[in-house]
């Protein structure tokens, strides 16, 4: 008997050896997925998760509260094309970066400016 795979098409989902994801969040997961089923489209045999709350990183960074990945980019042909679709298919409340040899994946909501009901090019006459 066969089992039959659990990722999409013949792409598989890896994790170096090193990388925690014990502390992952919902929001870094469905990154991984929409990324894992983009490569897959695209042919590749393969999505590499090379950290995701382990390593040092900038002190503020995402990667210590599980909202951050960053994933192997070299095996890409084109990382910054990757970038722009893989940030096209999970909206603006994700910031997708090409770094040296990996690509960069973090969910940071920004707080949207409200308008209060102002027309555009209206002025603001509380100023």
């Amino acid at each position: 008997m066969t089992v039959p795979p659990i990722f999409p098409g013949n792409t598989k989902l890896t994790f170096t050896p090193n990388v925690r994801v014990r502390e992952i969040s919902y929001h870094t997961w469905r990154a991984i997925d929409i990324a894992w089923r983009l490569l897959a489209r695209l042919g590749k045999s393969e999505l590499t998760v090379t950290s995701v709350s382990d390593g040092a990183h900038m002190q503020y960074s995402k990667h210590y509260t599980g909202d951050a990945f960053d994933m192997r980019g070299w095996d890409i042909a084109s990382p910054p094309l990757f970038a722009l679709s893989l940030r096209a298919a999970l909206g603006r409340r994700y910031d997708v970066v090409v770094e040296a040899g990996h690509v960069h994946v973090e969910y940071d909501p920004k707080l949207e400016k409200v308008d209060h009901g102002k027309a555009d090019g209206e002025a603001d006459s509380s100023s």
